[in-house]
């Protein structure tokens, strides 16, 4: 196991990125975590010689695209490249998140895992056979891939072991959830959903925090803990993220400049709309005209 640099507070770390052996984690290459407070430039083409990725999203939004088919990820989702698949995030930035992926090989005459043959092989089986790629899963998946990263560094006598359970129990919860799950579809309840159309009428106003806490009929405190619980991030950054999206549309289908889609939409001077813009899109509004042309 190579050991990495020590680090005191695991979810302050930007990115985390660990090659494990293969011949220890029984066939588990790479663990990896991101932490972005803004957006970075877009993932490239890449794809993992006969190797599946797992990413699983706990904040935030990411964008990937397989084939040709875009998947938007939300808070709770997995998204899977099977072995030899050439994904990106299709021209979309890294958004403000925080994301987990894992990559495991998955040639047949090795064990995974080093599971027990039949238990490897049926593992194996069922990830290569997932009825789709793309998920909602619910909170707290990412846990035992949490204290993976702990267990890769302690870097202790059992480290290996524990390893391997944190990342069974993780592609066993996968299997289990897939074979459950429905249609993948955003269901808010209705305090959220009120909350979220008024934002919706309104992204060419400022809309303060009591006004949507009494569109969902909520106290303040309650209507913020319970928007971040369903959405996956505080309503303010919600609504900019709203906002950002419209301005996008604007700037891709009509020929409005910078300075009129910002007040259009609300922001108190262009400048300030440019760095919202930037943060969202890791590239200023123009930069991003262009890009669509």
């Amino acid at each position: 196991m190579r050991i990495a640099a020590d680090c005191s507070n695991l979810f302050h770390e930007r990115r985390i990125s660990l090659n494990f052996n293969p011949l220890t984690t029984g066939g588990a290459l790479h663990l990896g975590r991101l932490n972005y407070d803004k957006a970075h430039h877009p993932l490239g083409l890449h794809k993992h010689n006969n190797a599946m990725e797992i990413c699983y999203l706990a904040r935030g939004r990411q964008t990937y695209v397989v084939n040709g088919e875009k998947f938007q990820l939300f808070p709770g989702d997995i998204f899977v490249a099977f072995p030899d698949e050439i994904h990106s995030s299709g021209g979309a930035p890294e958004e403000k998140s925080i994301l987990y992926w894992v990559v495991f090989d998955m040639n047949p005459e090795k064990n995974l895992l080093l599971l027990p043959p039949a238990e490897g092989e049926k593992l194996r089986n069922a990830l290569l056979s997932l009825p789709k790629r793309h998920f909602a899963t619910g909170k707290n998946l990412h846990l035992p891939l949490d204290q993976a990263i702990t267990e890769f560094r302690k870097n202790g006598e059992w480290s290996n072991s524990r390893i391997r359970n944190c990342l069974a129990e993780f592609l066993i919860n996968i299997v289990e959830i897939a074979g459950k799950s429905a249609e993948n579809t955003v269901n808010y309840s209705q305090p959220v959903a009120e909350a979220i159309a008024y934002m919706q009428k309104n992204l060419g106003h400022e809309v303060w925090l009591p006004v949507l806490a009494e569109a969902a009929n909520l106290s303040v405190s309650r209507f913020k803990q319970k928007f971040k619980q369903e959405v996956g991030i505080p309503p303010g950054e919600y609504f900019l993220r709203r906002k950002i999206g419209a301005a996008e549309e604007m700037l891709r289908k009509t020929s409005r400049n910078v300075t009129e889609i910002s007040f259009m939409l609300g922001f108190s001077s262009s400048q300030y709309f440019a760095t919202v813009f930037k943060r969202f899109n890791a590239m200023s509004p123009l930069e991003f005209r262009k890009s669509c042309s």
